[in-house]
């Protein structure tokens, strides 16, 4: 049996703010009014949204630096296979062109 089931009539934020309300008074050993509570409640009802953002914002970050990793890594494969006897500047290599002589 759950504390809305005892008293049906009071709607469930209430229960949220005496549970808020009591362990404030416990932790700190002073009573709290019902607007500090309201006060807490918004403090997380901002943070969470800004948390939960800045680790989509994080992730989202890592997942780019390693597709920028894998591309790389891609295109250094994939210019490896076609640049044949050029170095990397597009210049002949100086034994080819000895060998063309």
């Amino acid at each position: 049996m759950t504390a809305s089931d005892a008293n049906p009539s009071r709607p469930p934020y209430v229960f949220v703010s005496e549970s808020l309300r009591s362990a404030w008074t416990e932790a700190t050993a002073q009573p709290v009014g019902f607007t500090a509570v309201l006060k807490i409640a918004l403090a997380i009802l901002i943070t969470l949204p800004l948390l939960a953002l800045f680790l989509v914002l994080v992730a989202v970050t890592i997942v780019f630096g390693v597709a920028m990793l894998i591309v790389g890594w891609v295109w250094g494969a994939v210019r490896g296979l076609f640049r044949g006897g050029r170095d990397g500047a597009g210049r002949e290599n100086v034994r080819v062109i000895a060998r063309q002589r």
